[in-house]
């Protein structure tokens, strides 16, 4: 399952040294439970595609 940390939390969650259990916990305590959804182009469907526009909310009417 994929985990959403903070970017301060990412140092450490990448850290091969990180191999304590209540570490782990620790770091999970910390996670994104708020996340901003939009519609977006559908450029963003092109792999070669990478531009700031591909973030940027889209209006779909």
């Amino acid at each position: 399952m994929p985990v959403i940390l903070p970017a301060e939390s990412f140092n450490a969650w990448t850290d091969p040294a990180l191999t304590s259990a209540s570490a782990t916990v620790e770091l999970l305590n910390n996670i994104v439970t708020e996340l901003q959804f939009h519609p977006v182009r559908t450029l963003v469907n092109y792999a070669r595609a990478d531009r700031a526009e591909l973030i940027e909310p889209f209006s779909l009417s």
